[in-house]
């Protein structure tokens, strides 16, 4: 009867003879110990993390903020379990996490002048308002026991409260900035019509001026023609 094993160089899975003392790797071709090669696998196998587990791994590592490590935890565990409602909730919440923590950091690195600092503020309010459909979080909620799917929307609709006060300041900020980037458009309009207003004027001047100069001009010829021609001039 074979017995399942492991190369001890490759880790290649092998199917050996318990009676030989030794074999030969049909992948890598190395020498080894039959018994050596048995125990690995036996080795490995009692070893392999329960679901339990992997899940209280995953949650530690989402609460030290690695969520690309609890991600793939969560993604090795749907993989074996695909209704494991804690896994999908676990998947949805260092995903979403990660979004919303990369885009606060956004909105906050933007200065004022920023002509995407709007748009990045525009694009966190969706977040928030489609934070639910979400198909991590409609799969946990749909594979949930009744108490726990309450449980499910409940923390949903916390999560989308504390992210509303995490967006509100840079919401009026941006509120505030956009009122005096008006009022500056006013004013800057104003200072141009009052400018406009000012050439005009000096161009009605100039005219005045130029209209003057020639009928000074015309009324100086005049005179000059009346008195060379004038018998009474002689």
């Amino acid at each position: 009867m074979l017995t399942k094993a492991k190369c001890p160089a490759c880790g290649g899975a092998l199917e050996l003879n318990p009676g030989l003392e030794r074999g030969i790797c049909v992948y890598c071709g190395s020498e080894f110990l039959v018994q050596e090669a048995i125990q690995k696998f036996k080795a490995e196998v009692d070893g392999l993390p329960t679901l339990k587990n992997m899940l209280i791994r995953a949650e530690q590592k989402l609460s030290d903020e690695d969520f690309p490590g609890a991600n793939a935890l969560y993604e090795e565990i749907l993989k074996g379990a695909p209704t494991c409602h804690e896994a999908w909730w676990g998947k949805f919440r260092a995903n979403c996490e990660k979004r919303w923590s990369d885009g606060i950091k956004d909105v906050e690195c933007l200065s004022d002048n920023d002509i995407f600092r709007e748009e990045m503020i525009r694009r966190a309010r969706a977040m928030i308002k489609n934070l639910g459909s979400s198909r991590e979080a409609l799969r946990a909620i749909e594979y949930a026991p009744d108490d726990v799917k309450v449980f499910y929307s409940g923390e949903i609709e916390r999560i989308k409260r504390k992210w509303e006060a995490d967006l509100a300041p840079h919401e009026a900020r941006e509120a505030a900035l956009a009122r005096r980037r008006a009022e500056q458009r006013k004013e800057d309009e104003e200072k141009e019509k009052e400018k406009e207003n000012t050439m005009k004027g000096i161009g009605r001047i100039m005219v005045v001026g130029i209209v003057l100069s020639l009928l000074v001009v015309a009324s100086t010829d005049s005179s000059v023609s009346t008195g060379i021609d004038s018998p009474a001039c002689w």
